[in-house]
């Protein structure tokens, strides 16, 4: 492995060349396979990230940029290029590296996290300390596809949207998670990859926009454009009849997207009128409670 004996850190791969990489990229993923089969451990998640791991080392500059790895166990390439190949076969030995990212391992290991779904949250504070305090970074969250199991990275990724810091996410969707992925962000993040054109054709129409936007209608424009994408989520679609708000008191009507032709909606189940009840008073008399008056039926006709 003559590339990867030679790589003591990210500043020796930043002197490779591009042609250089893939070999550089087999060699580790030999590296992988050979330590883990003696020590154990997740090797599939690590196999899978080992281009990645060398695109991110040849790109930013760490340790001064930060790298958040959710989940843990993708770090496995990241050790081997950040000056742990020679301690690798130590891995989950005792006294020996960590099994997953540690702080007080590496100074290229910003957060400590074993499994999933934190390090989107961990990115964003620093990314927000780096603001507060005036300093100049990258803040980089590489999220495999097992990271999105909890609700932590969405209130995250909510919060990082919202906030409109200088925060990157990586979204690691490889098909190398620990077991077979279930559920449906799995069939969403698969229709996704399945169907790039979809991507392609939104970002050109984007561009065209916002160039657009130059000659007619300026910022107005853009932001129109950025608030239609929500409000067609908000249409509500069943069956191929749109349901569409009608005023207090006017007939309630759906309209059938095929035929134009009004269809009645459903007649709303009249309330029921509440029988009299008998109460006691303090002296003992009964005494009748009178009714509310009835419900009108507020069916449509």
């Amino acid at each position: 492995m003559p590339l990867l004996e030679a790589i003591r850190g990210p500043e020796d791969i930043k002197r490779l060349s591009l042609e250089q990489l893939p070999a550089l990229a087999a060699e580790v993923r030999q590296r992988l396979i050979d330590v883990v089969s003696q020590t154990g451990g997740h090797i599939g998640a690590g196999l899978g990230v080992v281009e990645l791991t060398i695109a991110l080392l040849y790109v930013f500059d760490s340790p001064h940029d930060r790298i958040v790895w959710d989940v843990g166990h993708q770090g496995y390439p990241w050790k081997i290029l950040t000056g742990r190949n020679a301690q690798f076969p130590t891995l989950r030995q005792p006294g020996g590296l960590s099994g997953f990212l540690r702080r007080t391992e590496s100074p290229h290991d910003h957060f400590g996290a074993g499994h999933a779904g934190t390090g989107l949250s961990a990115a964003l504070g620093m990314a927000t300390a780096r603001d507060l305090k005036g300093e100049e970074f990258k803040v980089v969250a590489v999220v495999g596809d097992g990271a999105l199991t909890c609700g932590l990275p969405y209130e995250a990724m909510n919060n990082a949207g919202h906030s409109g810091r200088d925060l990157i996410m990586v979204l690691n969707d490889n098909g190398m998670s620990i077991a077979p992925n279930v559920g449906a962000i799995n069939k969403y993040l698969g229709s996704i990859i399945a169907s790039p054109i979809t991507n392609r054709i939104r970002e050109r129409v984007k561009a065209m926009i916002e160039k657009a936007s130059h000659l007619v209608g300026g910022p107005r424009l853009v932001e129109f454009a950025k608030t239609t994408d929500p409000r067609s989520r908000h249409s509500a679609d069943c069956g191929g009849v749109e349901a569409r708000d009608e005023p207090q008191g006017a007939p309630g009507r759906a309209r059938d997207h095929g035929e134009g032709k009004g269809v009645p909606a459903p007649r709303a189940r009249p309330r029921e009128v509440p029988r009299p009840r008998t109460l006691r008073s303090r002296d003992g008399q009964a005494q009748a409670r009178q009714p509310r008056p009835a419900a009108v039926d507020q069916s449509v006709r």
